[in-house]
């Protein structure tokens, strides 16, 4: 509704108003289908947690074995290495 005018969004409000006061049952409808969506939602969230799981895994073991490597290549960067956000050590 935010492309929309002041009267085209009073327009909007009226026969929406109009809508349910002809059908008062539209109002819980649309309630309900929008808990729905919640709850839809957040399975979906958690689902997709569950599933990344092994991925943020693979990631930390690998940046780990990165951050490992680069100290064995060159023990003077560790330091640095210590400054940078998110450097496996510091996790």
């Amino acid at each position: 509704m935010a492309k929309l005018s002041d009267e085209e969004r009073a327009q909007v409000k009226a026969a929406h108003d109009k809508a349910i006061q002809h059908d008062p049952s539209l109002d819980e409808k649309m309630v309900t289908a929008h808990r729905a969506m919640m709850e839809a939602m957040k399975a979906a969230h958690l689902a997709m947690e569950e599933a990344m799981k092994p991925a943020h895994l693979a990631t930390e073991e690998a940046e780990k074995s990165m951050h490992d490597a680069m100290i064995a290549a060159d023990p003077s960067v560790e330091p640095i290495l210590s400054k940078m956000r998110g450097c496996p050590r510091e996790r």
